[in-house]
């Protein structure tokens, strides 16, 4: 079992990007890199802000744990930044893994009982009993509180935050169905050089549920 004083920074926002990247293998040679392992993509799976994963991303690649790469992310068009572990970085990784896998919590369970269980044995047990089948040991590091305590209930009920990518092109438009008289609109006024050169597309009228074009 892992000292108190020892567990402090094993499960810093840090370690859950190493721990994470280590779960998401890649290679350089990929065509289609997964969005896990974007700085978004990141975010999104330690629970935390992305601009907290920027700082955190630029402060591994400054001690020698992560590369910066550039790709083509699956499903956007342009390439992007991406991030994967030096073997520095993977042999710190596994380091951790492996101090988190023996160290021992506290876990709460749905009858309001507790026990006292490695972290390596709690997805075992949880599908054992049938409880939380798809979590995972990032899961689990995400959710383990200040006094060593991990919660089925919070683990069976927390929602991951969800963070949206801005930066990236709009989806394609396969086939555009409808809309003819809004979008001859549109175009005669494109068309109109005389007239205003801006057009405000004002959302849904109400009655009709169709789209309010201003001049």
């Amino acid at each position: 079992m892992i000292k108190m004083h020892a567990y402090d920074n094993l499960i810093q926002v840090e370690n859950r990007v190493l721990l994470h990247l280590l779960n998401s293998h890649s290679s350089n040679h990929e065509y289609n890199i997964p969005i896990a392992l974007t700085q978004t993509g990141i975010a999104q799976a330690v629970g935390a802000s992305r601009s907290h994963i920027s700082k955190t991303i630029r402060n591994s690649i400054d001690r020698g744990y992560l590369q910066v790469c550039n790709g083509r992310v699956k499903h956007r068009k342009k390439k992007q930044k991406y991030f994967l572990l030096t073997d520095y970085g993977k042999e710190y990784a596994y380091k951790i893994k492996k101090r988190l896998s023996n160290l021992t919590v506290t876990l709460e369970q749905l009858d309001d009982t507790s026990k006292m269980i490695k972290i390596d044995d709690i997805i075992p047990y949880l599908r054992k009993e049938r409880i939380c089948t798809e979590i995972t040991e990032l899961d689990i590091y995400n959710s383990i509180s200040n006094d060593l305590t991990v919660s089925i209930d919070y683990l069976k009920n927390n929602k991951k935050m969800q963070f949206y990518d801005h930066s990236t092109d709009a989806p394609m438009i396969v086939h555009f169905f409808g809309r003819e008289k809004e979008t001859a609109l549109l175009k005669k006024w494109i068309d109109d050089k005389e007239g205003h050169n801006v057009i405000f597309i004002h959302g849904m009228e109400e009655s009709e549920k169709r789209p309010l074009l201003l001049k």
